[in-house]
């Protein structure tokens, strides 16, 4: 396989493979497959979100949001979370924006408990959404530990863009 980068002064490259076959020919390719695989090697984390959040709030209000979100998450988040994961998040933090600019406090928390799919038998993770000061892990440890919870990982995101600070705690 031999390749060549072109760099201009557009915001795109372009590669160009050149791949010598053994003999035999060209073996039998599902083009459309293949043509799907690219067109989905080429999106983004950021190009995927806002595509879950057009399938999952419509076409107006998803447009709205994706411009809103896609810049938000930080690059830790997106590398542990798939982009419907944070379709579901900036959801549920969007609607603690809401709440806070409807009432007017300076912070809201909202908590969800979930079972990860490759989760071993009794574990679960609590994800905890918050606008406004950033909590601190010895400040909820207590509580968690009073509840019997054993805490073994925490895992911060500091969102940006969106105004008043924003965080989800995994």
């Amino acid at each position: 396989v031999d390749f060549n980068v072109r760099l201009d002064e557009s915001p795109t490259a372009r590669v160009h493979f050149v791949v010598r076959l053994a003999d035999g020919g060209l073996p039998d390719v599902d083009t459309v497959d293949l043509e799907r695989r690219l067109a989905e090697a080429s999106r983004s984390w950021s190009d995927d979100l806002v595509g879950e959040l057009l399938a999952e709030h419509g076409e107006e209000r998803g447009a709205g949001m994706g411009r809103r979100w896609a810049g938000a998450f930080p690059e830790a988040y997106k590398e542990d979370f798939a982009a419907s994961t944070g379709a579901t998040d900036a959801g549920r933090l969007e609607e603690l924006l809401g709440r806070v600019a409807d009432d007017g406090a300076a912070e809201a928390t909202a908590l969800s408990l979930y079972e990860p799919v490759d989760a071993v038998e009794g574990e679960a993770r609590l994800k905890v959404y918050r606008v406004g000061a950033p909590l601190s892990l010895s400040q909820v440890l207590p509580t968690l530990t009073s509840m019997g919870v054993e805490v073994v990982d925490e895992r911060p995101y500091g969102l940006s863009g969106l105004g008043r600070p924003a965080h989800v705690y995994d």
